[in-house]
């Protein structure tokens, strides 16, 4: 380990979901620190705040969805590692996020597992201040 440390946000709408990825991502020693927003509006105040290194975004959420949250994102801080998560794995979704600048692209039913591993994939590529 080369001693590099991350902020995550984690902006999703479902508390289950969200205490899950808790789980996961606190068992990953590399994490500097974990965010928080439950819809796309509270994320662009937050990512303002605390600049992650990476980004696990839920599609379909109340008000802004995670597809416009996706489009700043990769606008405003294109360095900015994104993930994601959706219960609609349709090609169309996932097609559309990886060409918006999508990292990876997980369906919360059956790919969940995934989360851990592909974090852990994220610390070699972030420069860390």
């Amino acid at each position: 380990m080369d001693g590099k440390r991350i902020k995550v946000m984690v902006v999703e709408d479902s508390a289950l979901i969200v205490q899950r990825l808790y789980s996961i991502l606190s068992e990953i020693k590399f994490i500097k620190s974990i965010a928080h927003a439950k819809n796309g509006e509270e994320a662009m105040t937050l990512i303002k705040l605390i600049n992650p290194e990476l980004m696990l975004l839920d599609i379909k959420m109340p008000g802004m969805n995670g597809i416009e949250v996706l489009k700043h994102v990769k606008q405003e801080y294109p360095d900015t590692r994104v993930v994601m998560l959706t219960n609609y794995p349709n090609m169309q979704y996932k097609e559309l996020c990886i060409g918006l600048g999508a990292d990876h692209f997980l369906d919360k039913s059956t790919e969940f597992d995934r989360i851990g591993e592909i974090v852990k994939g994220i610390q070699g590529i972030v420069s860390i201040d």
